[in-house]
């Protein structure tokens, strides 16, 4: 089924065989687009949204909250992403965030612009499945850095610290120091 909004935009609507939706999709001249809602839905065959993704002219792009947004078939959020202009963008939080099917979070990336950015922490951090960080940046404007310690940290799955790099405004910067650490990952 075909219908147009009153921006031009076109909607397509596609079935399973049961007869519930599928997805949802408005385009213009080709490019998913609909500046009032999301240009793409897409539900499992029992009738659970399992996608949701919000375009401007064929690019990721909502100005007032996440672009995409995953769930797992029991309705969980399992990831989330939010665009301006295609680049993963959020001034006030992160930009991207991922959760196990237990709903533990296990990576969260922060971007301004596309860039790693974080001015009160760290740009990127990411979990294992039991909730112990093994990865985490620090990064300003795309850079790695950190004025006030490790700009670079991983650990092992015994939260033993396996390797760590200072940075300064993208340039690695000695420091013997971090060998004396056993493990920061409480």
């Amino acid at each position: 089924m075909d219908s147009t909004d009153s921006n031009n935009a076109k909607e397509n609507i596609s079935y399973y065989p049961n007869g519930k939706i599928k997805s949802i999709s408005w385009e213009i001249e080709g490019k998913k687009h609909n500046k009032n809602g999301p240009a793409y839905q897409e539900w499992n065959n029992q009738g659970q949204l399992i996608e949701e993704k919000w375009y401007l002219y064929g690019e990721l792009h909502n100005e007032n909250g996440p672009a995409w947004k995953k769930w797992n078939n029991q309705g969980q959020l399992i990831e989330e992403e939010w665009r301006l202009n295609r680049y993963y963008n959020n001034k006030n939080g992160p930009a991207y965030q991922r959760w196990n099917d237990k709903g533990q979070l296990i990576e969260e990336q922060w971007q301004i612009n596309g860039n790693f950015h974080n001015k009160n922490g760290p740009a990127w951090k990411k979990w294992n499945d039991q909730g112990q960080l093994i990865k985490e940046k620090w990064c300003l404007n795309g850079k790695l850095h950190n004025e006030n310690g490790l700009a670079y940290q991983k650990w092992n799955d015994q939260g033993q610290l396996v390797k760590c790099k200072y940075y300064l405004n993208g340039q690695l910067q000695p420091d013997p120091k971090w060998k004396n650490v056993k493990s920061a990952n409480m």
